[in-house]
């Protein structure tokens, strides 16, 4: 029973953060990423339609990275936050 409970906390807080950050899908931001093209440019001035494609798959590796990386860090914190110390026999 308690490992329900505990799903039902963790579906209760995604709900709550998707629909957080629904109004977010209707912004000039979130139209950039669906495009491709954030329209701003790089350090030489040029735009994200000029980059090479190999810059580019390094950038969405890197970008996926960032958007799996933060939660699962974050998990692992409170994972290691949460865990009771084992008991150690000798």
């Amino acid at each position: 029973m308690e490992t329900i409970k505990r799903i039902a906390i963790i579906l209760l807080a995604a709900l709550l953060l998707t629909a957080l950050t629904l109004p977010l899908a209707q912004t000039e931001w979130a139209d950039g990423m669906r495009s491709g093209d954030s329209g701003e440019g790089n350090m030489n001035g040029e735009s994200r339609g000029d980059m090479s494609g190999v810059l580019l798959t390094v950038i969405s590796f890197v970008k996926t990275l960032v958007v799996m990386g933060i939660p699962f860090g974050l998990t692992l914190l409170v994972l290691r936050l949460t865990q009771r110390p084992s008991k150690e026999t000798s």
